[in-house]
């Protein structure tokens, strides 16, 4: 498998995922602005959205959109945990919580506050959505460790790509102990940890 990423975009979720099954996965950074691929191939002949993650499966076929990749990922080691059986409850339950870090945080909130074509007055007004989403987010994790079950899954590291990016805009989680609880749950697993360094380290390089 290849992964096409951007560092600190949200294919850090999937590179998450891939850390922690232990996947043979190849890397290949996405130049956004100019839509090549690190060597000078063009990347929308890889995937005509332009957009990060794209994962190469065996045989050539593109997968595109976080949800399915981390859910792709997860399924070559099924053992992992990181997504549960298809068909459970507990499955569905993945997929709604991929589904409201894909919509209600991800494109609604971070994709028009750091968007350049945004007008400022949309920028304040999704800021404004924040404190009702970590509210929201506190309350699920009152008593809980993470988003499903009482294990991380692919969805946590979708999650976790979300509230990393809330610190960089300056949300203060002060209010929200459970959530800052959760990020630090996160941080401190191995892989993940090692996932996050290695892309701050390629956007500070």
């Amino acid at each position: 498998m290849d992964l096409y990423f951007a560092p600190m975009a949200c294919s850090l979720a999937s590179r998450m995922v891939a850390y922690e099954t232990g996947a043979a996965m190849g890397f290949h950074r996405v130049q956004l602005a100019t839509k090549t691929v690190e060597g000078g191939a063009d990347y929308l002949a890889i995937s005509p959205k332009g957009q990060v993650p794209a994962l190469r499966l065996e045989g050539g076929r593109i997968l595109t959109e976080t949800p399915a990749i981390l859910q792709f990922i997860a399924d070559q080691a099924p053992d992992s945990g990181l997504a549960p059986p298809a068909g459970s409850a507990a499955r569905y339950e993945l997929q709604m919580w991929l589904n409201y870090v894909g919509t209600e945080l991800h494109k609604q909130i971070l994709w028009t506050t750091f968007s350049p074509d945004t007008p400022p007055e949309a920028k304040t007004f999704v800021r404004g959505l924040i404190p009702a989403r970590l509210a929201y987010l506190e309350a699920h994790l009152t008593g809980r460790e993470y988003l499903v079950g009482d294990s991380f899954t692919a969805a946590d590291a979708y999650l976790l790509w979300v509230m990393l990016l809330f610190q960089r805009l300056g949300v203060d989680f002060s209010g929200s102990p459970n959530v800052g609880a959760f990020v630090g749950r996160c941080m401190s697993r191995e892989a993940v940890g090692r996932a996050v360094a290695d892309e701050a380290a390629l956007l500070a390089g």
